[in-house]
């Protein structure tokens, strides 16, 4: 992430001509909101945290002038690439210093694509989460990694052809976390926790699904290392998904010293 490179918002509208097309940009460091204010970031394909399967594209957007486009073949080898963007509290936050998924007030993104998401087409981006390691039940590289799919989404309501908002908020098409090395590849019954239930306390997953582990896990304690927005490395050929306008709030609680603002960050994604 050394050469983390962002855009901000006003840097794109000075460029935005009457076609709406983006001309210029404004590159910054490690831009960063500032305590109690939103700030608006706008990301392109070569933003080093995208690590592949993505394109962008201005035939559609949620906001702005376009938005990234994912299940591509953008090697030649005839399979979609596997989408991964990585972001980090640092890259979004000032003074974000150790932020918790307790810290977290909410994590959105829209997705928009020609088919419902469902039970039975349940192929669409999700969010994961890595936290940081500290000793206890690691991963290779990792503490924990929560993954929120949007066909566990609770209320889900999600058609094709639609601009669909996941978030991590009460409302329609709530996302819910699941850990796979606990309870594999997400579950139904209602069991998956929300945000607001991991920062309540420790999970037990045994008592949210059938022949799971006894656990306790406080997620919420937990730093993170990454928020990431992902598909699957095995998505069929025929998927394709439109990505745009990703948003994370941090508390009054996160960073350095523990005190201070909120912060918000809003995320355009750019050709």
């Amino acid at each position: 992430m050394s050469n983390t490179r962002f855009t901000t918002r006003r840097g794109v509208l000075k460029g935005i001509g009457a076609a709406g097309v983006v001309s210029t940009t404004g590159m910054i460091g490690s831009a960063a909101a500032t305590g109690g204010r939103n700030k608006r970031f706008v990301l392109k394909p070569d933003f080093d945290g995208l690590q592949g399967g993505a394109v962008g594209t201005r035939n559609e957007s949620y906001s702005l002038a376009g938005s990234w486009k994912t299940g591509v073949d953008t090697n030649g080898d005839g399979n979609d690439d596997k989408f991964a963007l990585y972001l980090t509290p640092d890259d979004l936050f000032q003074n974000a210093g150790d932020v918790t998924v307790d810290d977290l007030t909410h994590v959105s993104y829209h997705t928009k694509k020609e088919t419902e998401t469902s039970g039975t087409n349940p192929y669409n981006v999700y969010l994961q989460i890595y936290t940081e390691q500290d000793g206890t039940n690691d991963g290779s590289w990792y503490g924990h990694r929560i993954t929120a799919e949007p066909y566990f989404a609770q209320d889900l309501d999600a058609p094709g052809g639609e601009w669909i908002k996941w978030s991590t908020s009460d409302a329609d098409n709530q996302l819910t976390f699941f850990d796979d090395a606990y309870v594999g590849y997400g579950f139904y019954g209602g069991g998956q926790p929300t945000l607001q239930e991991l920062q309540a306390g420790s999970i037990d997953w045994s008592t949210r699904k059938s022949g799971a582990p006894s656990t306790n896990i406080d997620y919420g304690q937990e730093t993170i290392r990454y928020i990431t927005l992902q598909t699957g490395s095995g998505y069929p050929d025929s998927f394709a998904a439109f990505l745009d306008t990703v948003e994370i709030g941090v508390s009054t609680s996160a960073g350095k010293g523990k005190k201070g603002k909120g912060q918000t960050a809003r995320i355009d994604l750019e050709a």
